[in-house]
């Protein structure tokens, strides 16, 4: 731990957000094999196979901010770039949160980040994007959902530990 001050603080939100790109390219990876290990792609099957809950999550919430800016709506396509956007960016904005709070306490990454992992699936997956109105409530998804991101979040915490603690060492 570095004592923070605006150079260390700096660093410290370089190396989350690079390691949180990076957990979550690692998060996406996993949520594939997952979703082609119990729905193995067949010809003529889309080539994405996430989780249905979690691309119309990101989905809906590219087509909100799209019609706030623009006043239109995305096309099924634009959803679904978008979707991809607004995931990584969460990831990306999450991993530069943790690099700042790793930074002023260690405790930020017990379990190797595994803790912080299954506090942003808590916060955002269960609680922030249901109440925002980008999914159903966590009680209307069957337990194999819950697994699925709760496993997904695993990776993604160890990913950022690991990530972030890598780049922070080279700054």
């Amino acid at each position: 731990m570095h004592k923070l001050n605006f150079d260390n603080a700096c660093k410290s939100v370089i190396a989350g957000a690079a390691g949180g790109l990076l957990a979550t390219v690692a998060m996406t990876t996993f949520q594939a094999l997952w979703s082609n290990a119990i729905n193995p792609p067949t010809h003529g099957t889309p080539e994405s196979q996430q989780d249905a809950t979690d691309d119309a999550a990101t989905a809906k919430m590219a087509d909100a901010a799209a019609r706030q800016v623009t006043g239109e709506p995305l096309s099924e396509e634009g959803k679904k770039v978008g979707g991809a956007v607004v995931h990584y960016a969460i990831g990306t904005l999450a991993g530069a949160l943790y690099g700042v709070a790793s930074e002023m306490t260690p405790k930020t990454e017990a379990g190797r980040g595994l803790a912080y992992g299954l506090g942003v699936w808590a916060i955002g997956d269960q609680i922030a994007t249901p109440a925002a109105g980008f999914s159903k409530p966590p009680t209307e998804y069957p337990l194999s959902s819950h697994l699925y991101g709760f496993a997904a979040h695993c990776v993604y915490g160890l990913a950022l530990y690991e990530c972030t603690r890598r780049i922070r060492e080279r700054l």
